[in-house]
C-alpha cells in the first residue's frame, strides 16, 4: 500500500479498484453508480454491520470573515482542515461523527470535524483590522485550507486578493471545491476587468466593499454551508456604520463505499 502526500493531505491507497462491500447506515445515503455514499452535515452514528474499505473526506470548519466596526479591515476567513483517506478498514462497529458547527462571531478559530481516528481542525477568523484569517495548520494528516488573502490598493484602483486555493474532491459523485479561503473585494478594478476575478475559493465567501458609486461589484458573503470554507472579507474606503459578518462554513463528513 502507498501512501501519497498532497499538501499535506494523505491519499491511500493500492491502486487498484476496490471491491469490497460494506453494509452500514447513517447520514444522509445516495449512489454514484455501484457506489453507495454516506454525507453528515451534521454530527451522527455512522454503523457498520459488514466490513470492508472506504473513502472518507473530513473537513474542519472555516473561519469567519468581515468586520463589526466602520474603520477598513482588510479580512477574510481561512479555510478549515481536511483529510482524505483513500483506503480507510471500516470494521462493524458504530462510529461516532462530530461535525464542526458555524462558530459564532467572536469565536477565533473554526470547529474541529472527527470520525474514526481523524481530526480536521478549524480554519483562523479573520483579524479585526489586518490580514486575512490563516487556513488550520497541518497535522496528523489534516490538509492546509486557504488562507484568507489581503490585497493592495492603490486609490482609486483597489486590486485585492482571491481567497486561497482548497480541496477538489468528487467524493460526492461530483466535482466540489472544500475548505479554500474567503475572497477580500470582488470589485472591478480598471474598465473591461472581470470584477470575478477576487472572489472566495472552493467554497469561500466572496469580498465585499462599501462606496460602489459607478463600480461593478459583488456584494459580501459567508462561505458555502458544510464547505469548512472561510467567510468573505470587507473593505470600506471610510467609515461605514454597521456590521458586515460572512461567517465560515461549517464541517462536513463523507463516506464512499463499492456496495454492488
Amino acid at each position: 500500500m502507498a501512501i501519497l502526500k498532497y499538501n499535506d493531505v494523505v491519499a491511500k491507497y493500492n491502486g487498484s479498484v476496490i471491491d469490497t462491500h460494506i453494509v452500514a447506515t447513517g447520514g444522509t445515503i445516495t449512489t454514484d453508480g455501484d457506489y453507495k455514499i454516506h454525507t453528515f452535515t451534521s454530527s451522527g452514528t455512522f454503523t457498520v454491520t459488514s466490513p470492508g474499505i472506504a473513502q472518507a473526506l473530513i473537513v474542519g470548519g472555516g473561519g469567519n470573515g468581515g468586520q463589526t466596526g466602520t474603520t477598513s479591515g482588510d479580512n477574510d476567513g481561512g479555510g478549515g482542515g481536511f483529510v482524505f483517506d483513500e483506503m480507510m478498514m471500516l470494521q462493524p462497529d458504530v462510529y461516532d461523527v462530530s461535525v464542526a458547527e458555524n462558530i459564532a462571531w467572536s469565536v477565533n478559530q473554526g470547529g474541529v470535524t472527527v470520525f474514526n481516528g481523524y481530526e480536521a481542525s478549524g480554519g483562523f477568523s479573520a483579524q479585526t483590522n489586518g490580514d486575512g484569517g490563516d487556513s488550520a495548520s497541518g497535522f496528523d494528516g489534516n490538509g492546509n485550507g486557504g488562507a484568507g488573502h489581503t490585497g493592495d490598493a492603490i486609490y482609486p484602483h483597489y486590486d485585492f486578493a482571491s481567497g486561497g486555493p482548497g480541496y477538489i474532491s468528487n467524493i460526492s459523485g461530483a466535482s466540489i471545491g472544500y475548505a479554500g479561503g474567503g475572497g477580500l473585494v470582488a470589485w472591478q478594478v480598471n474598465p473591461g476587468d472581470d470584477p470575478w476575478t477576487y472572489l472566495g475559493k472552493d467554497g469561500g465567501g466572496n469580498g465585499d466593499q462599501t462606496n460602489r458609486t459607478d463600480l461593478t461589484y459583488v456584494y459580501g458573503t459567508s462561505a458555502r454551508a458544510n464547505s469548512g470554507a472561510g467567510g468573505g472579507g470587507w473593505l470600506s474606503i471610510g467609515p461605514n456604520p454597521g456590521a458586515h459578518l460572512h461567517y465560515g462554513g461549517s464541517g462536513i463528513v463523507i463516506i464512499r463505499y463499492k456496495y454492488q
